[in-house]
């Protein structure tokens, strides 16, 4: 609809003698000398005068509202995000607290959503028009590029989302509203088929959105299709001034936090957030009507192998936070556990001097951190007599007994942390054999005088 200017009414050449009365919306005028013709015709002619003011008075019926922004929702998807800078529960502000608040935070800081982007639409109604939703598509802005490295984030779900929930996959060719489940698992089958979306005035329509990426990072908006009183309509969501983003996860080992109420765990390991398809899609235990494609895979692909190829360096490239003891045990404990036999190791003793600059002068001079370490594994023959390496698939560092890290700048003097890992044999033929809890123990951190941490000691 254009937009409805105001309309003005006058009586000009003529001279209007006499008393006016209003009497409700009527007014009745008496001209003396000019006879009832001219007084029934002055009266009918303020009549529509004043039911034209009235009519604009009460004004235009009020436009349908559509509006999206991020979201954690209630709590019931799980949220994942990287910033484009090493990040350490000692780098988040102590009082950003809680998942939805570090969201927020990160987002303020430029950090993208991995694999989902969960979004909320709200949509009103204007006033006793028929509003009606038809479509919901989103559009690419510019040329998708490689997922950013950086620190990764990640918040289990904890809860049952209860909104109208749909899902729009970019890496697909036709990104168009798909039906999704309350946790975000999007289907292949599209959601208005045959359907609407009818808004109510003052009733917002609440829509969880999971916009997914697996392979490239976009930047994108929302195209929402609908008519108001039978016109089309199209509205144009973004994130402000500018594009939603998302991007799909980076292959490869990567450090991330993964974080409940209290705080964050420091892990090491595969990055999280691959995007969850279903066919057919359930909440609880009731199946989704409409969510069974045959022409869709029926489960959910698996994340693509990790590189078996020998590594190039002894180590793998670490970004190790001197400031945040979580950072400096894990990088401790891979130095640890990275041997590669063709280069020389003969056992862990080997590796203590890849893990000097992670332990304080006194335990290096100890010679601990190699040989008498903690569940000191048996190499596997394979490993030995083809020559072949050990590499850190999986590694956590956090407070013991399962305690999680609180945001904010560390400042104990000595911090012990529970770490575990998990380490892959592999040699050039082709086999790998998986050794969980290839180091489970407690390290002891000391603080230096610079602030950093240091490795100090270990037990069980």
């Amino acid at each position: 609809m254009g937009e409805q200017g105001e309309t003005h009414n006058s009586v000009r050449d003529a001279t209007v003698h006499g008393p006016v009365v209003q009497g409700g919306n009527v007014w009745v005028l008496f001209v003396s000398g000019r006879g009832p013709l001219l007084v029934l015709a002055t009266v009918m002619a303020l009549v529509a005068a004043v039911g034209t003011y009235l009519v604009l008075d009460r004004g235009a019926a009020p436009e349908p509202t559509l509006t999206a922004h991020y979201t954690l929702g209630d709590g019931a998807i799980e949220g994942n995000m990287v910033l484009d800078r090493p990040l350490g529960a000692t780098g988040i502000p102590a009082s950003v607290v809680g998942c939805e608040a570090t969201w927020s935070w990160m987002h303020g800081q430029g950090g993208v959503d991995v694999g989902t982007a969960h979004l909320v639409v709200e949509a009103t109604g204007g006033g006793d028009r028929t509003v009606a939703i038809h479509g919901v598509r989103a559009t690419v802005v510019g040329t998708p590029q490689d997922p950013p490295t950086g620190t990764a984030a990640y918040c289990p779900p904890q809860g049952v989302g209860s909104a109208v929930a749909l899902g729009i996959d970019l890496d697909s060719d036709d990104r168009v509203a798909l039906i999704a489940d309350s946790m975000g698992a999007v289907s292949y089958a599209p959601f208005f088929t045959g359907k609407y979306l009818y808004l109510e005035d003052r009733k917002p329509e609440v829509v969880n959105l999971s916009v997914l990426a697996a392979r490239k990072s976009y930047e994108f908006v929302l195209t929402v299709d609908g008519t108001v009183d039978g016109e089309r309509r199209t509205w144009t969501l973004q994130d402000g001034d500018r594009p939603f983003r998302v991007t799909g996860v980076r292959p490869g080992l990567t450090t991330s936090l993964r974080g409940q109420a209290e705080g964050w765990a420091t892990v090491y390991g595969r990055q999280v957030g691959t995007p969850v398809r279903c066919n057919p899609c359930s909440d609880g235990n009731e199946q989704i009507p409409g969510t069974s494609v045959a022409a869709a895979p029926k489960e959910q692909a698996p994340p693509p192998p990790l590189p078996v190829a020998r590594p190039a360096t002894p180590v793998p490239p670490l970004v190790v936070l001197p400031k945040d003891p979580e950072s400096v045990a894990l990088a401790w404990v891979i130095a640890g556990n990275s041997i590669d036999v063709r280069r020389g190791d003969t056992g862990l003793a080997s590796v203590v001097p890849r893990m000097k600059p992670y332990m304080t002068k006194a335990m290096a001079v100890r010679g601990e951190g190699g040989a008498d370490r903690v569940d000191n594994p048996v190499w596997p023959p394979e490993v030995t007599e083809r020559k072949g390496w050990l590499v850190v698939t999986s590694a956590e560092a956090y407070l013991p007994p399962g305690g999680r890290v609180p945001p904010g700048e560390r400042t104990e003097d000595t911090v012990r942390l529970r770490v575990d890992s998990e380490v892959t044999y592999y040699t050039d033929d082709g086999w790998s054999q998986v050794a969980r809890g290839q180091f489970g123990g407690t390290v002891t951190l000391r603080r230096q005088p610079d602030g950093t941490y240091l490795v100090d000691d270990y037990g069980p």
